[in-house]
């Protein structure tokens, strides 16, 4: 139990350094939040986009932050190794 608690720890701080990411602008929680080399995928209407959180995504959101909104983590379960 404690390593599933602390792997749930873990994971809570990641989400968050996404969410403070884009509500500031400031990159750095995205550097705590992502691997050096991830990709955000999606489309806004029509459009597909596939960009890289460095140079991309933390660009977008350096530029427009989302402010302050309510972001809150419901449960966290992990399973395997």
């Amino acid at each position: 139990m404690n390593a599933t608690l602390t792997d749930a720890e873990q994971i809570a701080q990641k989400i968050s350094g996404y969410t403070h990411g884009c509500e500031t602008g400031d990159g750095v929680h995205f550097k705590a939040a992502f691997h050096p080399d991830a990709r955000v995928f999606g489309h806004v209407g029509p459009d597909r986009y596939d960009e890289p959180i460095f140079g991309g995504l933390d660009t977008a959101v350096a530029d427009q932050p989302v402010g302050e909104y309510d972001a809150r983590i419901l449960s966290i379960d992990v399973s395997g190794d």
